[in-house]
């Protein structure tokens, strides 16, 4: 099987299995960087069907920067407390706000790995989703996902995971 032939069928195969079983959440029918950007920060260590519902509790409070920036943090804690770190989270969220008040969401990833409660995942994801930049975006289900398909051994903490490329395997390769 020629390389080519083998990520058409891995990119078909995994499409075809998105159609089947992706579910659909509002942080991804937009491509406002703040509502984005707010996804992310709640989505870290979070289960997605837990932050939807919090989600569209803190954006219908918490609109833009501007209600950030003078957001109570205790107020804001309660409403994201369910899914746990709110103390971290809602120091992060209201510094956010008082950091970019009167500008907007940055679109330069050192900019955003600037904020508090920014890593590399959510900065690259906000800017992937929010301003259409091709960008990685790697987590512990990528890793997983790369290490059973193309017989790595990443951890998702492994900078080498973050620029992988097929054209390092050994070609002819084929998936276990």
């Amino acid at each position: 099987m020629t390389r080519q032939t083998v990520l058409e069928n891995f990119r078909s195969r995994l499409l075809r299995w998105a159609d089947d079983n992706l579910r659909t959440f509002p942080w991804w029918e937009t491509s406002d960087p703040y509502d984005i950007l707010i996804a992310e920060i709640l989505l870290q260590k979070t289960a997605a069907e837990k932050v939807e519902p919090v989600y569209r509790e803190f954006l219908s409070t918490y609109p833009g920067l501007e209600e950030l920036a003078v957001a109570d943090r205790s107020e804001l804690a309660d409403i994201i407390y369910s899914l746990g770190l709110q103390n971290k989270r809602s120091e992060a969220l209201v510094t956010i706000g008082r950091m970019l008040r009167g500008d907007s969401v940055p679109d330069d990833v050192n900019r955003l790995l600037e904020l508090p409660y920014v890593g590399r995942y959510a900065a690259n994801a906000t800017l992937c989703f929010a301003f259409g930049e091709p960008r990685s975006i790697v987590d512990a289900n990528v890793v997983r996902v790369y290490n059973r398909i193309f017989d790595t051994d990443f951890d998702y903490r492994d900078e080498e995971v973050w620029g992988f490329d097929t054209n390092s395997l050994s070609w002819p390769y084929s998936p276990p």
